[in-house]
């Protein structure tokens, strides 16, 4: 029955992803719900990935890591994907001392390009090719808020990372 629940949730979750904007799918007010967008993703990418741990840091703002290992049965170890996720306290005004209410949203990924893939083709179409021969692309996406103007993200390789790809928010 429990796996049954899970199954639905996952779907409506799935469904939910074509019929929101972009910038939408990488935010939640629950952080529950970041976890099951990243594991729905990683379902399409080209390796098997398992959970191995989240990393918490206590910066401001928060920071969580979530972190995939490869499952290759001949090494099991060799490919990791990190997902980073941050808190914004929504409402906060420290002045005033209201903390406000927690959100969640993925400012970068980093793992091989074809795994990071279907995170990209949230936000643009280019296929792996164009974007691996271009190297890094930047684009625009309107923010749900017209008040915040647009969203600006950015594919690149990891200059320090051979192999390694960075898909993050830079605005």
């Amino acid at each position: 029955m429990k796996k049954l629940v899970l199954v639905f949730v996952l779907m409506l979750i799935a469904s939910s992803m074509h019929s929101q904007t972009p910038a939408l799918f990488f935010e939640s007010a629950v952080q529950d719900t970041i976890g099951f967008r990243i594991d729905s993703l990683l379902k399409n990418s080209t390796r098997n990935y398992v959970f191995y741990g989240i990393r918490e840091f206590s910066s401001k703002p928060r920071k969580v890591l979530y972190c995939y290992k490869g499952a290759n049965e001949e090494k099991p170890d060799s490919v990791k994907l990190i997902v980073r996720v941050k808190t914004i306290m929504v409402g906060a005004n420290p002045d005033l001392e209201i903390e406000g209410t927690p959100h969640y949203e993925i400012e970068q990924v980093a793992g091989p390009l074809l795994d990071i893939m279907p995170f990209w083709n949230i936000i643009d179409s280019r296929s792996p090719e164009h974007v691996s021969k271009e190297g890094e692309i930047q684009v625009k996406i309107p923010d749900p808020d017209p008040k915040r103007g647009n969203r600006h993200y950015r594919i690149k390789r990891d200059n320090y990372s051979k192999g390694i790809w960075l898909l993050t928010r830079t605005w």
